[in-house]
């Protein structure tokens, strides 16, 4: 996954704002409630691994993941990397990456050998079974399968033969020659469980039968359950002790004996959709999606058939597991929105808040609040509880991209759907004060910047048509009255995206001058009362078409700071003299980077990276460090980083 960034440097009251690739995934702010900056980002869409004890975990940045599975002795979480055709392997103790295991396109449903030594994946873009080395991460063999519908994936307890369903079958396949073996028809197979003993594979289905028996020597189905009315199976999983299947459903978990195949009892708890039993059969760990409230991860007494407890999760559950002491409990989340606070002089992450909707962050330039931003609402967030408050829905809305908020973090501004308005939001009250009608704007796509006086007066909008070279506008919007006070047309030229129109907008600490990009390769110097061009400068990229993805303003050496993107390999940090309006310095960055923020005092310039490859294969998001003076690096670390 690739990244866009919106990044705060919050004693200079800059706000720099990105559009990227329809896709805003990190933000960044500066609290000045403490002598060390404080950094606040956030994963957008992304997994994340969520553990009841251990290790801290944090987002995965750059994964979506369908599956999670332990090692045999409980030290390594497995997690499929659905979008980069990894597995993923990480320490439970830690939390950090200790390898990456090579799988097919697609891995969705994985499953480990009883020994340890192999990773199996079941891939679905590929229409393969892939067989992982766990010690060196090669790949030993791949499987074709057939067809692939809902997808599940069992070991033998000898290690000898894999299960796979595909939605119309079940696959038996030899791991020792990693060749299919046979295959037994199950319609709309979903899920597949081994009894203790391997002796017996219990298959739920979404057809007439909700449960089907294979016996695994003779391969013929050893008994079936028909499906009562009402129940859609998503997982299953027996005790240990063989006697019970427990079969997640959309109302709970379904008891069903295995000696008599039919239902003794129902366990509460929403739409689950993963379910699995402890080592010793005492206790089973259930994710639920919470449809339009927060899902849950549920813990059941088995003994007593009732919950033990209940926690809300920040995104949807797509894989559990138990650790073999049964004391640890694990939730992949998938389409995650995770804030945390990095404190920027120990490399540390300091806490998490969790909001359950996917969205973008600004900050206030105070440092006392960030404004989190789903598709369809704001809610402010304090720095100095770290709670989220309540969510103001905005109307009309259709694909907001750009918010803006006030220095104390009381107001907000978003725009609003497709439409020529922006919403005016008073954060305290949890209400929308009004809307901005915004004369001359197109559809949302003509929305480029929002951006905020010093003062607190005046809202800049910069706007530019969504499809075609006309001039764009910027215009001023008196804050106290909502009345738009005047607006100005701006040169505009085609972008290597696609779209035209002026790119970021930055403001002068005094208020009295603003900073835009009119065309590629040119930084313009406008007066913020008249919008009158006051200076022009032209500078030279490897690219005539670069544009501008930030804008930084240094009032420590009077500078402007413009990060261009060049390609999908290299970027640019370009400072701009303000006195003598030309170029002062230049360098390249070897990644695609996203955008910038710099400190107060001038020394240190933040900058998010767009997907930067690691060794290990991964894609991550980074923070690289530049002293501005020289453009020297400094640090390079991972965002989200590894959990001390």
């Amino acid at each position: 996954m690739l990244y866009s960034a919106r990044l705060i440097s919050n004693q200079d009251k800059t706000v720099m704002n990105l559009r990227c690739l329809l896709i805003p995934l990190v933000a960044v702010a500066a609290s000045a409630q403490s002598a060390t900056p404080i950094l606040y980002f956030t994963p957008f869409a992304e997994s994340s691994l969520v553990s009841s004890g251990g290790a801290d975990w944090k987002a995965l940045a750059g994964v979506y993941s369908q599956d999670v599975k332990l090692s045999p002795d409980g030290t390594v979480a497995y997690i499929a990397s659905t979008d980069a055709g990894r597995i993923l392997a990480f320490s439970t103790a830690t939390g950090k990456q200790t390898g990456t295991l090579q799988a097919d396109a697609g891995p969705v449903s994985l499953a480990v050998s009883p020994d340890g030594s192999r990773v199996y994946a079941v891939n679905k873009t590929s229409v393969t079974l892939s067989v992982a080395d766990s010690a060196t991460g090669d790949e030993i063999g791949s499987v074709p399968l057939e067809a692939l519908g809902i997808l599940d994936l069992v070991v033998s307890p000898d290690g000898s033969t894999l299960y796979v369903s595909t939605g119309e079958s079940v696959l038996i396949i030899d791991s020792a020659s990693l060749s299919v073996v046979d295959s037994i028809p199950v319609q709309e197979a979903v899920a597949l469980a081994l009894g203790p003993s391997g002796n017996l594979l219990y298959v739920v289905t979404t057809g007439k039968y909700l449960l089907r028996v294979i016996d695994t020597a003779t391969k013929e189905f050893a008994g079936s359950m028909k499906a009562p009315g009402g129940l859609t199976p998503s997982s299953v999983a027996v005790n240990p002790d063989g006697q019970a299947v427990y079969i997640g459903t959309q109302t709970g978990v379904t008891v069903v004996s295995t000696a008599t195949l039919t239902i003794t009892g129902r366990l509460q708890g929403g739409a689950v959709t993963k379910v699995v039993v402890s080592p010793d059969g005492s206790r089973a760990l259930a994710g639920a999606d919470g449809g339009n409230g927060p899902s849950q991860r549920i813990v059941y007494n088995l003994k007593t058939e009732s919950i033990l407890s209940k926690t809300n999760l920040p995104g949807y559950p797509s894989g559990c597991a138990i650790s073999p002491d049964g004391e640890t409990y694990y939730v992949l989340l998938s389409q995650t929105f995770v804030v945390d606070a990095f404190d920027t002089s120990t490399q540390q992450v300091q806490t998490v808040i969790t909001d359950p909707e996917n969205g973008i962050l600004t900050a206030s330039s105070s440092g006392n609040a960030v404004v989190a931003m789903n598709t369809d609402a704001v809610a402010a967030i304090s720095t100095s509880t770290n709670t989220v408050g309540e969510a103001v829905s905005i109307p009309n809305t259709e694909r907001n991209l750009l918010v803006a908020v006030n220095s104390v973090g009381t107001q907000a501004f978003a725009v609003v759907g497709s439409t020529a308005e922006i919403a005016m939001i008073d954060l305290v009250h949890g209400v929308v004060q009004q809307t901005i009608t915004v004369p001359g704007a197109g559809a949302v796509d003509g929305f480029m910047y929002l951006q905020i006086s010093p003062d607190d007066s005046t809202l800049y909008a910069l706007l530019g048509p969504p499809a075609d070279s006309s001039p764009a506008q910027i215009c001023a919007v008196d804050i106290a009255s909502g009345m738009v006070r005047n607006c100005a047309t701006v040169p505009t030229s085609a972008t290597p995206d696609g779209t035209y129109g002026p790119r970021p907008i930055a403001i002068s600490p005094d208020g009295t001058k603003l900073y835009l990009q009119p065309s590629p390769s040119e930084v313009a110097e406008i007066d913020s009362t008249s919008f009158a061009l006051l200076r022009t400068l032209t500078y030279t990229s490897p690219d005539s078409s670069s544009y501008a993805y930030s804008f930084a303003y240094s009032s420590a050496n009077s500078s402007i700071y413009v990060l261009v993107s060049v390609n999908s390999a290299e970027s640019q940090v370009i400072r701009v003299d303000l006195g003598t309006f030309s170029l002062a310095a230049q360098t390249t960055v070897n990644y695609q980077a996203s955008d910038i923020a710099i400190t107060p005092d001038g020394t240190k310039l933040y900058i998010a990276a767009l997907g930067l490859a690691v060794a290990d294969g991964m894609t991550l998001a980074n923070l690289t460090t530049l002293f501005p003076s020289d453009f020297i690096f400094s640090v390079v670390m991972a965002v989200p980083p590894s959990a001390p």
